[in-house]
């Protein structure tokens, strides 16, 4: 979460590049869902990147956490910024550490890139 690491597990549900749904338990989950219901544009996922970096520790520096090694990082809102197309007044980061991350493509074919946080794919 953006100041705190969560108590349980949040779903993000994504078609299309905005996240439809937010699903589980923690309380945070339920602020998330809330905030991305008043604009559109806050449910666009601005970025999507998975952590390569070896030598990256740092969980406590947003800027050197997205980029530790097993870690996804991926952010909501604007993108305006880096060259995307959603301009508006939001954008938050969010690092996940040991995600498993899985790829469904349009006809249905899945594929997993990230298994708890081992990259699974060349």
């Amino acid at each position: 979460a953006p100041t705190r690491r969560l108590s349980s597990p949040i779903v993000l549900h994504v078609r299309d590049g905005m996240v439809e749904e937010v699903e589980g338990s923690e309380p945070y989950g339920e602020e998330l869902g809330k905030l991305l219901a008043k604009e559109r544009g806050f449910r666009n996922i601005a970025e999507l990147g998975i952590g390569t970096n070896d030598r990256a520790k740092r969980p406590d520096n947003i800027l050197e956490s997205e980029k530790i090694l097993g870690t996804i990082h991926i952010a909501l809102g604007d993108n305006s910024s880096f060259g995307g197309r959603v301009r508006t007044p939001f954008h938050q980061d969010f690092i996940v550490f040991e995600p498993t991350l899985t790829i469904v493509s349009w006809d249905g074919r899945r594929t997993e890139v990230l298994r708890r946080g081992r990259l699974l794919v060349d």
